[in-house]
C-alpha cells in the first residue's frame, strides 16, 4: 500500500469484521466481494439489513467520532 497508515486485510465468508458497540480506529473500504450488515432483532437473532460491495466504506463514523459503532 502506498499510504503509511493503511494496510490490507483479507476476510473469509462468515468472518465478523465489526460488531455493534465496538470502538475501532479503522475505516474499512471493500475492494472485492461483499459484506453483510446484520442487526439483532428483539429476540436476539441476527437479521440481514443490507449488503455492501466494492468501493463502499464502513466504520468511518466510529473512527471520526471515537464512539462505538451503531
Amino acid at each position: 500500500m502506498k499510504y503509511k497508515n493503511s494496510y490490507m486485510e483479507h476476510y473469509t465468508k462468515g468472518d465478523t469484521i465489526l460488531k455493534a458497540g465496538e470502538v475501532k480506529d479503522d475505516v474499512f473500504i471493500i475492494r472485492e466481494g461483499e459484506a453483510r450488515i446484520q442487526r439483532e432483532n428483539k429476540a436476539g437473532s441476527p437479521v440481514t439489513v443490507d449488503f455492501i460491495g466494492p468501493g463502499q466504506v464502513f466504520g468511518e463514523m466510529g473512527f471520526i467520532l471515537e464512539e462505538p459503532s451503531q
